[in-house]
């Protein structure tokens, strides 16, 4: 898809303004200082009616055409005014103030009324609503209408066009000077555009919506195809252009490019200078897309293809992000959690994929701990997670201490019949004194008449292992 050149207003213009010129078939009246006429009478001085029209002129120089008109009128009050009304019927031309000019042709059921220096213009069409209003002695502005229920208005120095049907054009100048424009060409769109800079619709449904005061005539909105929305606020240099299928392209608080192509996809710029936030689908429609920069400048952030392609550039200076058909990264100036290694954060990338983000457990180092839970025996084979706290290996089975302690006893019992007893009452070796230090190898507690540790270590160096730890066949 090609982008849309905001060309209508300078194309209408010439339209209106060739057309007017030759369309008129008699030459005005000589102007004089006032004049009034009334169904073909009192013609002359200026003003020029027939059976059906009226026509009045006040002022130096005024003149007011109604002759080639019916049932409509020409009023022109002020200096140097002029209104011809021709070729039309139930339209209403005026010119109010100074130098004000409206000029009709083929219009039907219409009002064209210019106040202040400036031009409006209505060629053709029915019920077109065409007015000019700019305070004297300021820069003449233009105001044109060409097509169906359009309504088009420019306050102050600028220009204001609309081409088709039920548009709705506004211009406002602010205080800054510069360059002033807005256009729709189409059916059902808006353009309206505040302050220095233009503002174009083109296609069905659009709008173009630039709030931009303190500008300098170096921003453009413009909103094409179908249902697309642009709307640039307080950005006073860059473009915002959404040419797309119900599409959104915004920039707020930023002098920046924002672009939106594809079906229902959006663009947005909130509070940096400097960037390039778009959605491309090249000959797709790139459905679903989403670009987004928020409080970052310099940044180019680009949603390309899709579907569902989502990326973001948070508080970041100078990055590239694009994401090339569906998936989502975000950007930020913080360093994400990417790569695990060791238990320690390894990236040092500046964008977050859903592609890389590990969700999961980290890697545990694995070691021996005791646990003196009532009634479990005291080891269990156990491992910690990335924040310290201990976790069971799972191929650990832990038992009750009663059951531990009759397995015990059964097998100390073989092993005496097999092996020989120590006669030795070493307190030291024995359970009856103070308990040792918890190690790998737990040791319960013994009572009275209970083999030696010394039998009962042989005893479980002869057994199938099960004594301390007891895994799962």
């Amino acid at each position: 898809m090609g982008r849309v050149r905001a060309k209508s207003g300078a194309l209408l213009g010439a339209l209106v303004s060739g057309a007017l010129a030759t369309g008129t078939v008699s030459a005005p009246p000589a102007a004089n200082a006032s004049c009034f006429s009334a169904f073909g009478l009192g013609n002359g001085n200026g003003c020029t009616s027939n059976l059906t029209t009226f026509a009045i002129g006040i002022g130096d120089g005024a003149v007011a055409d109604a002759a080639n008109a019916l049932f409509g009128g020409a009023i022109a009050i002020g200096n140097n005014t002029n209104v011809v009304t021709s070729l039309s019927a139930f339209t209403l031309g005026a010119a109010l103030g100074d130098n004000a000019i409206a000029s009709t042709l083929s219009s039907f059921f219409g009002w064209n009324i210019q106040i202040g220096p400036g031009t409006a213009s209505t060629l053709g069409g029915v019920l077109n609503l065409v007015l000019g209003i700019s305070p004297a002695g300021s820069t003449p502005n233009t105001t044109a209408a060409i097509g169906l229920g359009n309504i088009v208005a420019q306050i102050g120095p600028g220009e204001a066009t609309a081409l088709g049907g039920f548009n709705l054009v506004i211009g406002m100048a602010s205080r800054n000077p510069g360059h002033l424009s807005s256009a729709a060409t189409g059916i059902g769109n808006l353009a309206f555009q505040y302050g220095p800079g233009s503002a174009s619709s083109i296609g069905g449904f659009n709008s173009a919506i630039s709030l931009a005061p303190n500008g300098t005539g170096q921003q453009s909105t413009t909103a094409g195809l179908l249902g697309s929305v642009a709307l640039n606020l307080f950005g006073n240099t860059g473009s915002v252009l959404s040419q797309s299928y119900f599409g959104w392209a915004v920039n707020i608080l930023g002098a920046s490019d924002v672009f939106t192509r594809g079906l229902l996809s959006a663009a947005l710029n909130y509070l940096g200078d400097g960037n390039i936030v778009s959605t491309t689908g090249g000959a797709q429609l790139a459905p679903l897309s989403f670009a987004m920069n928020l409080f970052g400048m310099g940044n180019t952030v680009t949603a390309n293809n899709g579907p569902l392609s989502f990326v973001a550039s948070v508080f970041q200076t100078a990055a590239t992000l694009i994401q090339n058909g569906p998936g989502i990264q975000i950007g930020t100036p913080f360093v994400p959690w990417t790569e695990l290694d060791n238990g320690t954060n390894t990236s040092t990338t500046n964008s977050v994929s859903a592609a890389n983000v590990n969700g999961g457990v980290r890697k545990a180092s694995r070691t021996a701990t005791t646990h003196p839970s009532p009634g479990v025996t005291d080891t269990d084979e156990t491992g910690t997670d990335e924040t310290g706290q201990a976790t069971a290996d799972p191929e650990t089975i832990r038992v009750p201490a009663a059951v531990a302690d009759t397995v015990r006893s059964a097998a100390a019992g073989g092993a005496r019949n097999g092996t020989r007893q120590s006669t030795s009452a070493d307190p030291t070796t024995t359970d009856a004194g103070p308990r040792p230090a918890a190690s790998a190898s737990s040791r319960h507690r013994a009572g009275p008449g209970a083999p030696s540790f010394s039998a009962k270590k042989a005893a479980d160096a002869g057994t199938s292992g099960l004594g301390g730890k007891h895994r799962k066949r």
